[in-house]
């Protein structure tokens, strides 16, 4: 009988035990290099946007200073222009007041210089530069502005002690000509009755003016506000205080509306602001005096709101949410009427001017 071999498997088991402890330790190798690169890859990271958070913030502020920079100086302009004289400037604030000191001046690190040129006598031009040096790296930013001497009073225009007559235009019949407005090359002039009483004067040629065309109104017009191809006309005329004509053709002007106001007073002032007509005139206490119009359809205004005082009105100037009105009244020459709400205009104000007259 052949002896048993004794069993002889425990160096192949410290093999696999040798070799499984080799490959544990090149694994935490890898794994502790791995982790290496990528935390300095994070670190780099943050350090980098940090650093472009400091630079983005620095260049935020260099830009706000060249800002104020050029605001300082139009401050200076606005108190005085021959404040800017041509050359390299720093700023100095005392109080609420800037004012120019040496060439230069410094804020937490950034240095501001204002380059003043002049382009013309009246015309500067402005470089307001921003310089910082971050990290060893040097870097700035620059404004540019252009400056006028907008305050400059012009003391002459041409030659106004010899002036002259360029041309007249003598119309039919002996009318006095009351009112007059300008658009393009034509003039438009209303007067006191007569036959014609509307006239358009061709004035492209100033020296040359020539009657372009004429149409005779019922009553005599009082005032004239030309606007968007038709001229507005306030009349005397107790059935037609207001008439419209379309003026389109100046060579054939053509009355296309009336407004006959309440009572029997006369329309002495006329504005037209887009489709709205705000007629003013006289008229009994019972009756307005001030009526504002829907004028969108020429040939037919209609009444929007009204305002009664009882007193004469002569010329009307509407701005914004306001007219103001010219009036006979020796306690109130003036009057404002607030328009905000058109269908119902109240007096906002007046003004009494010295005297009684």
């Amino acid at each position: 009988m052949t002896p048993r071999q004794p069993f002889k498997s425990t160096p192949r088991v410290l093999s696999l035990i040798d070799d499984t402890l080799g490959f544990s330790v090149a694994e935490a190798v890898i794994a502790t290099a791995f982790f290496a690169i990528v935390a300095t890859s994070l670190i780099s990271a943050v350090v980098y946007f940090n650093r472009l958070s400091v630079a983005s913030g620095a260049r935020t502020r260099a830009v706000f200073l060249a800002e104020e920079g050029l605001e300082a100086v139009r401050n200076l302009r606005d108190n005085n222009f021959s404040n800017l004289t041509d050359a390299t400037h720093g700023l100095a604030k005392t109080g609420d007041q800037w004012a120019f000191s040496g060439a230069s001046d410094t804020i937490d690190g950034f240095t501001r210089q204002l380059n003043i040129a002049s382009l013309d006598s009246d015309t500067k031009k402005i470089i307001s530069q921003v310089a910082w040096r971050e990290r060893g790296v040097d870097y700035s930013v620059s404004l540019i502005g252009h400056l006028t001497n907008w305050q400059k009073i012009v003391k002459t225009i041409g030659d106004w002690s010899s002036t002259t007559l360029e041309a007249s235009l003598d119309l039919p019949s002996t009318n006095d000509g009351r009112k007059i407005q300008v658009i393009g090359d034509y003039a438009y002039v209303v007067r006191a009755d007569g036959t014609p009483d509307f006239i358009i004067i061709d004035i492209s040629d100033p020296a040359n003016p020539f009657l372009a065309g004429s149409l005779s109104l019922v009553g005599a017009p009082t005032n004239i506000f030309v606007s968007g191809g038709y001229a507005y006309v306030s009349s005397d005329d107790n059935n037609g205080e207001l008439k419209i004509i379309n003026v389109a053709n100046p060579a054939a002007p053509a009355l296309v509306g009336v407004y006959d106001a309440p009572g029997a007073g006369d329309g002495n002032g006329i504005y037209i602001v887009g489709t709205n007509a705000y007629l003013v005139g006289t008229n009994s206490p019972a009756n307005p005096d001030f009526l504002i119009l829907n004028v969108s359809d020429p040939a037919n205004p209609t009444l929007i709101g009204s305002l009664k005082t009882g007193q004469v009105f002569y010329e009307v100037v509407v701005s914004g949410n306001y007219a103001y009105i010219s009036t006979g009244d020796k306690n109130a020459e003036l009057r404002v009427a607030n328009i905000s709400n058109l269908n119902l205009p109240t007096l906002a104000g007046n003004l009494n001017l010295p005297g009684n007259i």
